[in-house]
């Protein structure tokens, strides 16, 4: 009997008869017709389902390992704190909102620096003039940078 034959006799896909055989289901006998082995197949899945799953028992060690994670959580916690009252560590947040502030300063600097410059740069002599000016005015608009 094949995998499609079984499949049908008991309403199933073929793949899980492949998985439930897999798993311990009878295989259907020599010169066994599709409805006694269906009923047999069904027995047996309806004695699985009866039956509760194996309840693993915790591992020793694996309680020994929770709590030695445990304490070491505890311990980084400990320094966090302490190193938070010492003042070696910043506020996350506290840090974004500085690095935001500065970040729209500097965009506000370089958004107006073409305002600043043509009319310096409509009558510039030479080009070199024209790359100092340039240089001269993205200095001072990246100096909040230098500053910290």
């Amino acid at each position: 009997m094949t995998h499609a034959e079984m499949a049908k006799a008991l309403g199933v896909h073929p793949r899980t008869i492949a998985r439930l055989l897999g798993q311990g289901m009878p295989a259907p006998r020599k010169r066994e017709g599709a409805a006694a082995w269906a009923k047999r197949a069904a027995a047996w899945r309806s004695d699985q389902k009866r039956k509760p799953g194996p309840v693993p028992e915790p591992k020793p060690e694996a309680k020994e390992n929770a709590e030695a994670r445990f304490r070491t959580a505890k311990a980084e916690l400990a320094e966090l704190d302490l190193a938070r009252r010492r003042g070696e560590v910043h506020d996350r947040a506290e840090c974004e909102r500085a690095f935001v502030a500065r970040c729209v300063e500097i965009r506000g600097l370089l958004a107006n620096l073409p305002n600043r410059l043509a009319s310096r740069l409509y009558q510039a002599p030479s080009p070199e003039a024209i790359y100092e000016a340039i240089e001269e005015e993205l200095r001072r608009c990246l100096a909040p940078l230098q500053d910290g």
